[in-house]
């Protein structure tokens, strides 16, 4: 009951235990419907008719699909990898070798910069309503604020519904006779279909948190309206719309509505226990101003490498914006700047896996298990109606007799199918941490070369071309992230950052002090180097003697002919031969 997060040895508790006991009794109650069914249908073959005989196989056959449709998902969920390359990044990854940004990432690093998330302001009528209901939910991820949105306005479409299905009864007595009957059931008909259209088509769409049926003004009045003086309009076509017969959608399309009402109200208020209170949003920002003579591209280097040392579970990091400093040697001043944007391997936040206790402890979670619950009782209605509509078919072919058990068969599958699957876009949140790295260089530079050594003395000179770099200013912002994902590959967002200023001032000082370590001089370093220098120095050392005696012999014949000593000048005779004030030697 464990998923593997990277190829490390560390296990992480299945978040979606829980979820599987649901899945595994659903499918139990369907499987056991459809074997009971397919041994009743077996005892029963030479009385029942040919046709009944083999509708009853059909619906067996459809329950034992049923069934084994939620046990694979309760087998598939049971362990899964999330390794490398999970969660999904914040942005587009840069390759290593290569440069660039992307619109997500500049949202990051603006929302670095002002140390505030990116908020969305509600639109309509029925946005504005739900978030002066929910305050917080302005601070949730997008994909929880999508997932609010639809099913409040789901949850008001459906009360709306019933409401306006109580003004049809009330006032839908019209005509006489069984015309205003007759419309009346036609009427709560294509009620009844609505609502399983709400449901089933809405359950597709709950992890995405996508919708289309945007609650209006104009709406709400044609419905109340339509509720109210439409079956009057209808009375005239009365006698043209053909009869139900014992087709009647009262008392169902009540039930149905009420139980559709209580799951969007469950889905509700489990997406708003997910809303948490203002987050902090704080980022710890060192800025310098450095005068290097280095290679700012050096600066990156070393960043790069102090970022190794400090990966997670040996994973690089993510890498939203590389910009490498441009700098033109031909050039003799100019500007530049560079920056990048990391973040470390996520890891996830939670180290426990919900249980049946905790979740009844824990407020984010008891009613996500109140949305199971709901989906197991109304998959154990259905799968009895599913049977009892089976076996009715083997007495009477009958639809009259038969349309009560197929309407709730189909109406609590429909609300079952989707309580699960609203409560499977919750269990299946997963939250992480990370730390963010933000760095930026801009200033001036000026390009020289610079040549090194005594042009007459020295056997090797050098000459290099310098980068010498006067009050750049230099930026690091550090935070330590939490983000949030529904589903192992859905996007992630960021709900939350605190500022880590240690971290920033410790990487600032290792960097700074890297950059004004670094040297200028060219010179031979290598074993090889060192030794051909020492041979070529002894090769030249009898020419240099000899030039040196020369030089010697030179200067003492110039002294002599002036009468003066070539070291202290002092007075000396022509035939002296040391001299008499400081003893240096006269004659070579």
């Amino acid at each position: 009951m464990t998923y593997d997060f990277s190829n490390s040895s560390k296990q992480i508790p299945n978040p979606l235990k829980v979820e599987n006991i649901f899945f595994g009794l659903c499918s139990t109650l369907y499987i056991a419907a459809g074997l009971a069914l397919l041994l009743v249908t077996r005892a029963h073959l030479a009385e029942a008719g040919r046709s009944a005989k083999f509708l009853a196989i059909i619906v067996a056959l459809a329950l034992l699909v049923l069934g084994g449709g939620y046990l694979a998902r309760a087998l598939t969920q049971l362990r899964f990898f999330f390794g490398r390359g999970r969660p999904t990044s914040l942005s587009s990854d840069i390759p290593q070798d290569q440069q660039g940004t992307s619109a997500a990432a500049k949202q990051i690093s603006d929302t670095l910069l002002h140390q505030a998330l990116p908020l969305t302001e509600p639109s309509g009528p029925v946005q504005g309503l739900l978030y002066t209901l929910v305050p917080n939910l302005i601070y949730a991820p997008a994909t929880l604020q999508r997932l609010a949105s639809v099913q409040f306005r789901n949850l008001l479409n459906m009360k709306i519904i019933f409401v306006s299905m109580l003004l049809v009864l009330l006032f839908g007595s019209i005509g006489g006779g069984n015309a205003g009957d007759k419309i009346v059931g036609w009427i709560g008909l294509v009620y009844l279909i609505y609502a399983l259209k709400i449901l089933l088509w809405r359950s597709s769409s709950v992890t995405i948190g996508e919708g289309h049926d945007v609650l209006s003004i104009g709406k709400l009045v044609l419905l109340a309206g339509f509720s109210i003086v439409g079956p009057a309009l209808l009375a005239v076509f009365g006698d043209a719309l053909p009869g139900l017969g014992g087709l009647s959608p009262f008392p169902h399309v009540f039930i149905v509505m009420i139980f559709g009402i209580v799951a969007f109200g469950l889905f509700f208020l489990a997406l708003i226990r997910q809303v948490r209170s203002a987050p902090n949003t704080t980022v710890a920002c060192a800025t310098e101003t450095w005068s290097i003579n280095c290679h700012p591209s050096q600066v990156m280097t070393e960043f790069d490498r102090v970022m190794q040392q400090a990966w997670v579970d040996q994973m690089p990091n993510r890498r939203y914006i590389r910009h490498e400093p441009a700098i033109d040697l031909n050039e003799k001043t100019g500007s530049f700047q560079a920056d990048l944007l990391e973040e470390t391997q996520p890891t996830p936040a939670e180290r426990d896996a919900p249980t049946l206790g905790s979740a009844l402890a824990e407020p984010r979670h008891v009613f996500i298990l109140s949305l199971d619950a709901l989906a197991l009782t109304a998959h154990a209605i259905a799968a009895v109606c599913w049977f009892m509509l089976g076996l009715r078919m083997q007495d009477a072919l009958s639809f009259a007799n038969l349309h009560g058990w197929l309407f709730y068969a189909l109406a609590f599958s429909a609300i079952g199918h989707y309580a699960l699957g609203a409560a499977h876009a919750l269990w299946n949140r997963f939250d992480f941490k990370s730390r963010l790295y933000w760095m930026e260089m801009r200033g001036q530079y000026v390009s020289a070369n610079m040549n090194y050594g005594n042009l007459l003395n020295d056997s090797i000179r050098t000459n290099s071309s310098v980068v010498q770099i006067e009050s750049m200013t230099f930026r690091l912002w550090v935070a330590d992230i939490a983000s949030v994902a529904f589903g192992k590959d859905a996007n992630r967002s960021i709900v939350g950052m605190l500022a880590v200023p240690q971290a920033a001032e410790h990487l600032t000082a290792q960097l700074r002090k890297f950059a004004e370590s670094q040297s200028i001089i060219l010179a031979p370093s290598a074993a090889a180097d060192m030794e051909r220098h020492a041979q070529l120095a002894r090769l030249n050392q009898p020419a240099e003697s000899a030039s040196a005696a020369q030089r010697i012999g030179v200067a003492m014949s110039a002294a002599n002919d002036a009468g003066l000593c070539p070291r202290c000048a002092a007075p000396v005779e022509p035939k002296d031969v040391f001299c008499g004030a400081c003893g240096m030697p006269l004659r070579a």
